[in-house]
């Protein structure tokens, strides 16, 4: 019994310290001022701005180019698909997404090359529509393939 007793006044704080993560916010590095702030909002203050989260990669982001996507889904006239299928609505946000903001794939490129260029990859892409469909609040799950 003694034993027992033992094992457990050894292993409770063993438990009670124990990390829940990989890493702690005060050990990460940023590569500017503005990327460390929208990670600290993101992951400190609970404010989930995941379109700052992916414009802080790259050399460009630029602060319009979250009011430009939003406005332009507001504008895009998703309320005639209220009454339509699930299918119908997730084909015409993909179809009008993909139009007004995506033009040339490229396998090396950064979320905020989409406002820049039109450049894109399947990440950058899968971001951009994961905050259409939120808008819209339409459901999704992202699965990612072996080879892809």
């Amino acid at each position: 019994m003694r034993k027992i007793i033992t094992c457990f006044i050894l292993i409770i704080p063993v438990i009670g310290n124990s990390q829940d993560t990989l890493v702690y916010f005060r050990e990460l590095s940023f590569a500017s001022n503005e990327e460390k702030s929208a990670f600290n909002q993101f992951f400190n203050k609970n404010e989930k701005d995941y379109f700052l989260l992916f414009s802080q990669t790259g050399k460009t982001p630029s602060s319009s180019s979250k009011e430009k996507f939003y406005t332009y889904l507001q504008k895009m006239g998703y309320e005639k698909m209220a009454d339509k299928k699930q299918d119908k609505r997730v084909k015409y946000v993909y179809e009008n997404v993909h139009n007004a903001f995506l033009s040339k794939y490229e396998a090396k490129t950064l979320f905020s090359d989409i406002f820049v260029n039109g450049d894109y990859n399947c990440v950058s892409a899968t971001a951009l529509y994961c905050m259409a469909f939120d808008y819209f609040k339409i459901p999704y799950v992202i699965k990612e393939k072996p080879n892809h």
